[in-house]
């Protein structure tokens, strides 16, 4: 119980984060060596950018300057991980896979569409354990 947790409380921050961010000019998805990395952008402009990755079986956190690019061990520790994928399923639509050793593997869709247009969105159904819906 205490396993699944883990990961279903990461996956709703992760959630939580994504919804901070107003638009999806906001959040993009880079590779960075060899790592996906979600990286969330303030509105304001103010040259700070928070990215959220995988590194060394943890979900880590870094708040920094966007011109001193990403230092891997000085991200914040979330939680223990053995998986960690973003992929940008249409424009407006993330996939975010979040796995973690013994538990429930998590898959979260993040969207701006409307509820009533999820549907289309997904259209033919997912084979995910879990999935849930958010909207920015």
């Amino acid at each position: 119980m205490k396993q699944n947790y883990t990961v279903r409380t990461a996956a709703a921050y992760v959630q939580e984060k994504i919804r901070e961010y107003s638009s999806s000019s906001q959040v993009e998805v880079l590779t960075e060596n060899n790592r996906t990395v979600l990286a969330l952008y303030k509105p304001e402009n103010t040259g700070y950018v928070t990215y959220i990755y995988l590194y060394k079986r943890k979900l880590r956190e870094l708040f920094t300057k966007k011109e001193r690019g990403i230092e891997w061990e000085s991200g914040q520790e979330l939680v223990s991980a053995d998986t960690f994928s973003v992929i940008k399923q249409k424009e407006d639509l993330l996939r975010i896979h979040l796995s973690g050793s013994g538990q429930k593997a998590r898959n979260l869709y993040q969207a701006q569409q409307e509820a009533s247009s999820m549907a289309e969105i997904l259209e033919g159904g997912t084979d995910s354990l879990y999935h849930r819906y958010v909207y920015w």
